[in-house]
């Protein structure tokens, strides 16, 4: 028997073992092949034991008990991090994750029952990619495993990402995955008149698709990577890594004390051609009143102390309030106690310099059961159970469009505060309206000195290929960096460095495919999901329908 039909009978062989054993060896493959480990590589075969599984499972029930079981190890192998933030947030996570992932696993076992094997399997690539889709844009939002970032640490093999965004890269994935499950199991994939040619044909024949669609996507992106020059005017920027205790609750005088810090850091990096000046997220001890923003004593003395700088410019992060005069004015405006009104906390980033113009933006893309309870009208009332078990308190106010802040020279910045930097179409709506450099803000000490920050840093890399823009990161425990247009990492400090950095990055104001057109393969495969779902349902009524597909 030749090596693809020995690999061919596999599953054949394996006991009821596999239905546990298969989920965990594809949970490890993905863990393995996740940042920061360097086995990237692996990801292009971690799907493949699910397929041959699905291939020999009893039941329904059977396929989706081993679909939850992989996603729950391989969110928990790669994220288990978070718990380091909020236990109850992980364990909502680890479950709610699991549970949403299995279900394109599970419409894909029901396509290739109904329709057969060569539209059930591109159902697989469908469902899936409209999964990841859908994932970034509800209330449910966590993007975070969504296979194109696990490329992230490679940018050089992924400079596409420009015209496809990571969207691509999950594409690309999954495509190998089947590819090599094909060459694999043959026979699935042929007619009964194709199986006779099949027999003839060399085993070797039968890995040239996984090996091109391999190969040709990295080859293409060689091209574009060493080819690539980066656009636009230069501009010096400093980023501040204070590295600051995120769980510490400083009375006034240790406020003051951490302000001198930011203040003491940005002198030492500070050059009489630097621009922009940048603290990470909620850098400043205070929480300050919207209304009264000008007015504000910490406000007073960073505009004081800017003077000494009249052409720079301070971004950073801070924590706002917004009073109402009305008890219930938004969604997520809680009442005083004691007088009438309510008000607003957002998760914010402001612009100043020695003049009273201010530019606020408020974080709008909030971590669901941290910053935020998913459905507040539906959940709301499991707001104190979260709180007594390590959750968020509450939901923060957000805003439903995106600020660029802007100079008097019209340099656009994007104003990225923490998780908004995972979601890459999100992005596209900064630049659509002039950033021409992106700021990330962010304060990962939550979680500690975990996979968790180094992952977060490295998804940075693929904002800036989407968009062709240079990235200046601010971190509060680090890792602060510049990326460059390409992706790479530049003058980084390490993890709780406290430090500043001087950096010249370039601003872009050309647009990306990706930019002007979002991500078309996600909408493509939305649709096409829709048609194969429709198409499953009139099948089971049908079944002449489905004969006609097959």
């Amino acid at each position: 028997m030749s090596p693809t039909g020995c690999l061919a009978q596999i599953p054949a062989q394996m006991h009821r073992y596999s239905l546990w054993l298969l989920p965990l060896s594809a949970a490890l493959l993905c863990r393995l092949a996740w940042i920061p480990l360097p086995f990237t590589p692996l990801l292009f075969v971690a799907f493949v034991p699910m397929l041959l599984l699905e291939r020999q499972v009893a039941n329904n029930r059977q396929w989706w008990q081993a679909s939850v079981l992989f996603f729950l190890l391989w969110n928990v192998f790669t994220t288990w991090w978070i718990v380091n933030s909020t236990i109850v947030g992980a364990v909502f996570a680890f479950l709610a994750n699991a549970l949403l992932m299995s279900i394109p696993f599970m419409l894909f076992r029901a396509t290739r029952l109904k329709l057969g094997n060569r539209v059930g399997y591109l159902s697989f690539l469908a469902y899936w990619l409209a999964f990841e889709h859908l994932h970034q844009r509800w209330e449910l939002a966590w993007p975070w495993l969504n296979l194109g970032n696990a490329l992230a640490a490679l940018p050089k093999y992924i400079q596409w990402y420009e015209y496809t965004g990571a969207g691509g890269g999950t594409l690309w994935i999954l495509g190998v995955n089947l590819a090599v499950f094909m060459a694999l199991q043959p026979r699935l994939f042929y007619t009964t008149q194709g199986i006779d040619k099949l027999q003839n044909r060399q085993p070797v024949k039968n890995a040239m698709l996984p090996v091109v669609l391999l190969l040709f996507p990295v080859l293409a992106s060689f091209c574009i990577f060493y080819t690539y020059t980066e656009k636009g005017k230069d501009v010096e920027i400093t980023l501040v890594q204070p590295s600051e205790d995120p769980y510490f609750i400083p009375d006034a005088a240790q406020a003051d004390q951490q302000v001198a810090t930011l203040l003491s850091l940005s002198e030492k990096a500070l050059t009489p051609n630097t621009r922009y000046l940048v603290f990470p997220e909620a850098a400043l001890p205070d929480a300050i009143w919207l209304h009264e923003f000008n007015q504000q004593t910490r406000i007073e003395q960073l505009r004081q102390w800017l003077r000494q700088y009249p052409n720079l410019k301070l971004v950073s992060g801070f924590t706002a309030l917004q009073h109402y005069n009305q008890p219930h004015a938004t969604p997520t405006a809680s009442p005083y106690l004691q007088q009438p009104g309510s008000y607003d906390v957002f998760n914010s980033s402001f612009q100043i310099d020695t003049t009273n113009r201010l530019q606020v933006y408020h974080k709008s893309k909030l971590v669901p059961g941290v910053e935020k309870i998913p459905y507040q009208q539906l959940f709301g009332v499991l707001t104190p159970l979260i709180s007594a078990l390590g959750g968020g308190m509450g939901s923060f106010g957000s805003q439903p469009h995106r600020t660029v802040f802007r100079g008097t020279d019209s340099l656009g910045i994007a104003p990225v505060i923490c998780y908004e930097s995972v979601f890459g179409q999100y992005l596209t709506d900064y630049v659509k309206k002039g950033a021409q450099l992106i700021f990330i803000m962010t304060n990962d000490g939550w979680w500690g000195n975990t996979d968790g920050y180094r992952q977060h840093l490295h998804y940075a890399s693929l904002r800036a290929i989407e968009t062709r823009r240079s990235i200046a990161r601010a971190a509060n425990t680090g890792i602060s960096c510049f990326i460059d247009q390409r992706g790479i990492v530049r003058s980084s400090l390490g993890w709780q460095q406290r430090s500043a950095q001087n950096g010249t990055v370039k601003a872009n104001t050309a647009l990306t495919c990706y930019v002007q057109y979002g991500d078309f393969i996600g909408r493509t495969a939305l649709l096409l999901a829709a048609i194969l779902i429709l198409f499953t349902f009139v099948s089971r009524f049908t079944p002449h329908f489905s004969n006609k597909i097959r």
